[in-house]
């Protein structure tokens, strides 16, 4: 391009940069698509830029909503779903921003709106589904994040229907729907619910954690805290023994988390009255503390 601009003549030259002046201007003019707005707003999102965020996201959604309304007018059935499928994307990511803004609300009602649109345009598609219900689960983890743990609890149901397809290594996932599910029944104070589903995500886990030991360290942590809340203490501690053997496998011998585990099982054996037991947690979890330089956590 500069070596035809060179052999031009001057006239030449700046008709030809005129040209390209109002062709550049006219691109910038043409309506940006629900997808470059996506985009936009996900880097707004990066870069800490909220309420501009959110005036992109909702921008985008009606790009998306006319999209959607051209593709139906010409009976283009994949682009109407692709329409709505960015449709539920833009309403995930204003629900990832309400959310960074502390807007329960909104933030809920969007990733509401964002599942519904999913299912409706892929989750009835074959080889599509996993995507679909990645909408609905995090619908169901913020809602537990935020503490509306009956919501939550049903929503986990429902995404529990959904992953019967999931096999393999995949089955984790449905592991981990169990566990969240049970941990909202533990804090709604429905024991005798909850306990059936913290033995099979215990049991799916044990089985498909792909090699990743480490991956087990929740389910057995969550489910220790669960009989701890029941006073059941010898299960309590078997889970804790298997969560202190996962860590000590796993992560760094001066790992806090690793003093976090030592101290519940410290705990645990001083409500057994063995307190020989517990006086060598104790002491190992805070070697492990003052090392990292970190002050024990606050008893309950």
């Amino acid at each position: 391009m500069l070596l035809v601009v060179m052999t031009l003549s001057r006239s030449a030259c700046a008709v030809l940069v005129l040209l390209l002046a109002r062709a550049a201007s006219a691109e910038e003019a043409l309506p940006q698509s629900s997808l470059d707005l996506l985009n936009k707003a996900r880097a707004l999102y990066s870069a800490k830029k909220l309420d501009e965020a959110i005036t992109v996201c909702k921008d985008g959604y009606k790009q998306a909503e006319e999209e959607r309304a051209s593709a139906d007018a010409g009976k283009d059935a994949r682009g109407a779903v692709q329409a709505q499928y960015r449709m539920a994307l833009l309403l995930q990511a204003m629900g990832h921003v309400y959310a960074a803004q502390n807007h329960p609300d909104p933030a809920v009602e969007s990733y509401r709106k964002s599942w519904e649109h999913a299912e409706q345009s892929i989750g009835r598609q074959p080889g599509t589904q996993a995507v679909a219900a990645s909408f609905l689960q995090g619908y169901a983890s913020y809602s537990r994040s935020i503490k509306r743990y009956d919501e939550a609890e049903k929503l986990f149901a429902k995404l529990r229907e959904l992953q019967g397809f999931l096999q393999g290594a995949q089955s984790l996932a449905v592991a981990m729907t169990a566990l969240e599910r049970a941990n909202c029944l533990k804090e709604l104070g429905k024991p005798n619910e909850a306990a059936p589903l913290y033995t099979e995500a215990l049991t799916m886990a044990q089985d498909t954690h792909g090699g990743n030991p480490m991956a087990l360290f929740t389910f057995y942590s969550d489910a220790a805290d669960f009989y701890k809340r029941q006073k059941d203490w010898p299960k309590t501690e078997t889970l804790l023994q298997r969560a202190l053997a996962v860590a000590q496998a796993s992560l760094d011998p001066g790992s806090v988390t690793l003093a976090d585990v030592l101290d519940e099982l410290a705990a645990v054996c001083q409500a057994r009255e063995k307190p020989a037991d517990a006086k060598k947690y104790r002491e190992r979890a805070q070697q492990i503390r003052e090392a990292a330089k970190a002050p024990a956590p606050a008893q309950p």
